[in-house]
């Protein structure tokens, strides 16, 4: 999924290319981005799709937004398993379909997951999948670490009332009906996630992740997530205040004493 994301659908580019398994098929939906990224990743990538032995197939219009371009790509989507990339995503390394499905066979699971890395722009943040029991109070893995039987993704597509959290609500729907999720531990992708989700945005997620798990917006939650969106507020105008410079070290700071504690606790734990 990309729109005016020369630089991000270059990496993208880059990382579906050096996967080791086959057959592959790589599928770009655009935006119709007016930067002219679309036109120059698909010159430079058609010829090097064809000689990897990648099936590629692409489209640029306009959309009603990423869940919508999802939906389009699954319908396009020839086999058995699919994955969503947003521009700027990578898988984690060039083999890794090749370890999640070069030698297991998931019998009727209808999605496979595993874990990730988001790339800030303080750092690394290494992001432990939860298991599949904890479905049913978020989201397991980001949407860029979970292969999805393609056939599902057609059957249930992506409901486009939700802005932020539709890839949730599919697997959440999933999870109800009794399909099998397996979760296999291993890094599955490095996720872009420079800009971050705002404050703002937060809210608005959680708001429809409750949607999603069916809890009433009684007067009481109201009342929560309007001191929620008060603080959001509270935290942009103290955003703007501040240095960025000096809030990017306070946070590169926080992460490697965060990193640190994580990274002992697993010795403790022996992992």
């Amino acid at each position: 999924m990309s729109f005016n994301e020369g630089d991000g659908l270059r990496a993208t580019m880059e990382s579906v290319l050096a996967q080791t398994w086959r057959p592959l098929e790589y599928i770009i939906v655009d935006g119709g981005s007016t930067d002219g990224s679309y036109g120059r990743a698909m010159e430079a990538l058609t010829p090097r799709a064809a000689e990897a032995g990648i099936g590629l197939k692409a489209v640029s219009e306009r959309d009603r937004g990423i869940y919508d371009g999802m939906n389009k790509g699954a319908a396009m989507a020839e086999g058995e398993w699919i994955i969503f990339m947003n521009a700027g995503d990578t898988f984690y390394d060039s083999g890794v379909i090749e370890r999640f499905f070069g030698a297991e066979d998931f019998g009727d699971a209808a999605i496979v997951y595993g874990d990730f890395d988001r790339v800030k722009a303080y750092g690394t943040v290494e992001c432990r999948a939860l298991p599949p029991e904890k479905i049913g109070e978020n989201m397991p893995t980001s949407h860029q670490a979970m292969f999805i039987r393609a056939e599902l993704m057609r059957k249930y597509p992506y409901d486009l009332s939700f802005r932020i959290v539709a890839d949730y609500n599919f697997v959440y729907g999933l999870n109800r009906l009794g399909y099998r999720i397996v979760y296999r531990q291993g890094k599955v992708a490095r996720c872009e996630a420079v800009k971050g989700v705002t404050s703002r945005t937060r809210v608005s997620m959680h708001k429809e992740c409750d949607r999603v798990r069916g809890i009433a917006l009684t007067p009481g939650r109201r009342l929560r997530y309007a001191l929620k969106s008060a603080g959001a507020v509270s935290r942009r105008m103290f955003d703007s205040l501040v240095p960025q410079k000096f809030l990017l070290a306070v946070k590169r700071l926080n992460r490697r004493r965060l990193d640190r504690h994580q990274r002992k606790a697993r010795e403790k734990a022996g992992l």
